[in-house]
């Protein structure tokens, strides 16, 4: 505070005094004496009360008042408000009041451009003094009273519309993909309501998509920002359908379909579980076109398939035929001397599957003169001292699968070489007796 005080007047009657002039001489009469002997003085120009800084939070000041307040003597001294060194008038900003020796500055709805020094000026009887003090309006930081929100979803042809709000008024610079936004007509506004920021995108496209930001000017740590995602509405994404998928135990079924649009949002499932690529699945995506292979299908395959995408969800389902066996490697007919052993054998394509052996229709077990082997996809049949009323049709089934041949068992023939020993033969001859 400054306070610059009067300089003192001298008092009447002090003119004449020790100038050395005569009693009785001429000139001009000497004043009367004061009545019994009191001389007047005059009141010096001071402040009984100077003013006092003050100090606000920009909070405390919005709407309200602040009042410089000091005391002056005499009272009738004639008072003025300066700011800054320049001269103040009385208005509705800034009102006067005058009462004896109070003098009061009220400054009305106080902002931060009236920061600053204001000085009270005193005159009285040709004399000047004043006192001057500070206001100080302690700015708050500038900060985002509604940020946008964190995403954006517009649907595709539509406005997308995006709003912000700051605690006091600042410019702002808007960016997508760190690119600075500008007016457009008839496609891209922006706005300032009060203290909010607002921009409106017509006839939204996937060309719209990405990070808005908007940013207060020269103060890049205050800003707020929103990703942006233009959706599509499609009431159909497959062009091409699944299919449901009959096969045959063991066999590979492939699901196959095709997306309207690409997008990377899709996944297989299994009922309603995401199914995990293995050595068993086989995903493959080309283009807009899709495929989930299950190779070696099993009765815990056989169930409810889907593709979903973006939120669409299109079933097929996996179903299992019979089993069926393939002869890969056929039987083939044999011709042996009775006594002997004979072997059949064939190939067959699945290695589990039993089988069932026939000799002239009827099936055959394993004996001592009957040996059934089967090894991997092979099965053997051995027959052991074979006789001649044994021959006929062997054959082997394995589900659907059969394959048959013929077996010829031959007698052993006689025959003697002189000077050697021979067999008797017995020969039954059957005869009729006739009476």
């Amino acid at each position: 505070m400054i306070c610059i005080s009067a300089k003192q007047t001298p008092s009447p009657g002090d003119g004449g005094r020790g100038r050395g002039l005569k009693p009785g001489g001429k000139g001009p009469s000497p004043p009367e004496e004061p009545f019994a002997g009191f001389k007047l003085k005059a009141v010096p120009l001071k402040f009984i009360k100077k003013l006092q800084d003050i100090v606000l939070t920009e909070a405390e000041s919005i709407g309200s008042s602040a009042v410089f307040e000091c005391e002056i003597s005499p009272s009738t001294a004639i008072t003025s408000w300066m700011k800054d060194g320049s001269n103040l008038r009385e208005s509705p900003k800034h009102k006067f009041t005058s009462d004896g020796k109070d003098r009061k500055l009220n400054i009305i709805d106080v902002q931060l451009s009236d920061t600053g020094e204001y000085t009270c000026v005193a005159k009285n009887a040709g004399k000047e003094i004043s006192c001057t003090a500070k206001l100080i309006v302690e700015e708050l930081p500038v900060k985002w009273i509604k940020e946008l929100e964190e995403e954006t979803s517009p649907l595709k042809g539509q406005p997308l519309y995006m709003t912000c709000e700051l605690n006091k008024e600042r410019d702002v610079v808007w960016k997508r993909n760190g690119q600075i936004l500008k007016n457009k007509a008839g496609k891209i506004a922006i706005n300032v309501i009060g203290l909010g920021h607002a921009v409106t995108i017509q006839n939204s496209t996937e060309e719209d998509a990405g990070l808005y930001v908007c940013q207060v000017a020269n103060q890049a740590d205050v800003q707020t920002s929103t990703n942006v995602k233009v959706i599509e509405i499609i009431k159909d994404w497959l062009v091409k359908p699944l299919r449901d998928q009959h096969v045959k135990p063991k066999a590979a079924a492939t699901f196959k379909c095709e997306l309207y649009k690409d997008t990377p949002n899709w996944k297989w499932l299994k009922g309603e579980t995401e199914i995990p690529p293995s050595d068993k699945i086989e995903m493959k995506k080309d283009g807009k076109e899709l495929t989930l292979t299950i190779k070696n299908c099993q009765l815990d395959d056989v169930a409810e398939y889907a593709m979903e995408v973006e939120g669409c969800v299109y079933t097929a389902k996996l179903t299992l035929g019979e089993r069926e066996a393939e002869i890969l490697t056929p039987l083939s007919s044999m011709e042996v001397v009775e006594k002997e052993d004979v072997t059949f054998e064939t190939e067959i394509s699945e290695e589990d599957v039993p089988g069932e052996w026939k000799l002239k229709g009827v099936v055959l077990t394993r004996s001592p003169t009957c040996d059934i082997q089967a090894e991997g996809t092979k099965r053997r049949l051995i027959l052991k001292n074979v006789q001649v009323d044994q021959s006929g049709e062997v054959s082997y089934q394995a589900l659907n699968a059969i394959t048959n041949a013929m077996l010829t068992v031959t007698g052993k023939t006689c025959s003697w070489t002189p000077g050697t020993h021979f067999p008797l033969c017995f020969v039954v001859v059957p005869y009729e007796i006739k009476t």
